[in-house]
């Protein structure tokens, strides 16, 4: 588990945001825990496994820059990969990547890596570079926007090569932006997830896209990209538009076998006068058309978000979401800690995207407590494992915690379906 929080108890001065990772084991002890990052703002976005049983950690790294320091800038945000060893969590290797807009203190950030699927040793990542500073020069502080989506930047897709020297930087197999033409009508401005797709050999990248330069205008939306996965060179994009705005924060391939394969999105989209609801999308990996698009909530969406950031195949071929479900604005009348607070929210979809069943996975409203469900895994028996952003869970008293909930399978009651 990966992620980033404030670190309140004094055990990060100089940091505004650390980044966190926790390995547990399959009873849901911790193993270990290290925290990464030195100063200003670090983001842990993504971890993984490479074939040789290493973890490589994806995010973003405060740095001093001597260039930018005489620009105004005490620090910058720079792209890094971190490689650590699975058993005691110690870092054998730290890649960073160079900044071009460091000058006017534009930040640089992964928000995902996943390893490929060809029998290498490689990972591939996306995520953005050049998003907007808002750098405050009184305080020598950036803000915390890229926490969830930053604007202004461009997407890109990269494959790095790991080799057996742990301690070595991974070599840059390519490392290609996205921004697209202006005439094409969109421009992926943040690289969300990524993963390969072994039998076309090319890359999926799901993306936030704007259809030009971020304007105060809420006006995020999904697409989706095609690229080779040897060269970096783009086979196909689309944007897929519904209400005002669509935040694609997960994204899996269809299961094996399947009959129409293609890539799955999660997020959330805004219509007008309604809060933030959950929205599952499948287009065909060939050239990214829609094969189905869905919506769903849980409460009231006048007042209620649901704000989804995990997805998964099932082992039946059909998805499971986790989300965050709560109000972006306590309001008077809400009273009961059932509608005051978030809840871990998971929703079980087929093959076609349609509702079997949906649930709150903790006790946060009983608790009058907080959680938000930010990824989910498939377990190999069915089950799955739900990652909380959690304040039920870890420290009594606290929130931002490390919460991972085990959810036993529920195969055998569609087994007859």
């Amino acid at each position: 588990m990966v992620g980033d929080s404030m670190c309140w108890d004094g055990s990060t001065p100089g940091m505004q945001r650390g980044i966190f990772v926790v390995v547990a084991e399959a009873n849901g002890e911790q193993r270990w825990s290290v925290r990464l990052g030195d100063m200003g703002f670090n983001y842990g976005k993504y971890g993984t496994q490479l074939k040789d049983g290493t973890v490589i950690i994806a995010g973003s790294k405060s740095v001093v820059d001597s260039h930018s320091s005489r620009m105004g800038f005490s620090y910058i945000e720079v792209r890094v990969l971190w490689r650590l060893d699975v058993n005691s969590g110690a870092v054998l290797s730290e890649a960073t990547f160079p900044n071009e807009g460091k000058l006017q203190g534009l930040r640089d950030g992964f928000m995902c890596v996943t390893p490929t699927t060809d029998g290498t040793n490689d990972v591939v990542a996306t995520g953005y570079v050049g998003g907007e500073s808002n750098y405050d020069p009184a305080t020598g502080e950036y803000d915390d926007e890229p926490m969830f989506l930053i604007y202004n930047g461009v997407a890109f897709a990269a494959r790095y090569s790991y080799s057996n020297e742990l301690h070595a930087a991974p070599a840059t197999i390519f490392d290609v932006r996205l921004g697209l033409e202006p005439d094409f009508g969109y421009v992926p401005m943040q690289g969300m997830r990524i993963h390969m797709d072994a039998e076309l050999n090319k890359l999926a990248v799901s993306a936030a896209a704007c259809s030009g330069p971020y304007d105060d205008v809420w006006d995020m939306q999904f697409s989706l990209l095609s690229v080779d996965a040897n060269t970096g060179e783009l086979a196909w994009a689309r944007r897929y538009l519904t209400g005002s705005a669509s935040h694609p924060y997960a994204m899996t391939l269809s299961p094996a076998g399947d009959a129409e394969p293609g890539y799955i999105i999660a997020g959330h989209s805004m219509d007008s006068g309604r809060q933030p609801i959950g929205r599952l999308l499948k287009a065909r990996s060939s050239d990214g058309a829609i094969v189905w698009d869905r919506s769903f909530t849980d409460r009231d969406d006048r007042y209620w978000n649901i704000e989804c950031y995990g997805v998964d195949a099932t082992l039946d071929g059909g998805y499971i979401v986790t989300c965050g479900n709560g109000p972006m604005t306590v309001y008077p009348w809400m009273r009961d800690c059932h509608q005051r607070t978030w809840t871990a929210f998971v929703y079980r979809a087929d093959a076609l995207g349609n509702p079997l069943w949906t649930a709150n996975v903790t006790n946060s409203a009983e608790l009058c407590l907080s959680d938000a469900g930010e990824h989910i895994v498939t377990a190999r028996d069915g089950g799955y494992a739900v990652y909380v952003d959690s304040g039920t869970l870890g420290k009594e008293g606290t929130g931002g915690n490390f919460g991972l909930v085990l959810l036993g399978s529920d195969l055998a009651a569609y087994a007859s379906e």
